[in-house]
């Protein structure tokens, strides 16, 4: 297993808001995830979607088409917040 640590990627970010949603997205260029391979989650992937869940939350990650991985969590808002 190779490491990633001390290479240089870039990362873009997105915050938005519609009628009663909020969205965070995260995408970065590195060389992507793997569409689950094994069959199983790890501990991280694991953690992500208990703690959308804990703020009625959704997410969903997924390899980008050209390259990298986007990180995308929608989730309730309140009107007027």
């Amino acid at each position: 297993m190779q490491s990633n640590m001390g290479t240089r990627n870039d990362t873009d970010s997105l915050v938005g808001r519609s009628v009663g949603r909020g969205t965070l997205a995260i995408k970065d260029d590195h060389r992507g995830i793997a569409e689950n391979p094994s069959g199983t989650q790890g501990m991280g992937m694991h953690i992500m979607n208990y703690r959308a869940g804990m703020i009625g939350g959704a997410l969903e990650v997924r390899p980008d088409r050209s390259s990298g991985t986007v990180v995308t969590c929608l989730f309730p808002v309140k009107d007027g917040q």
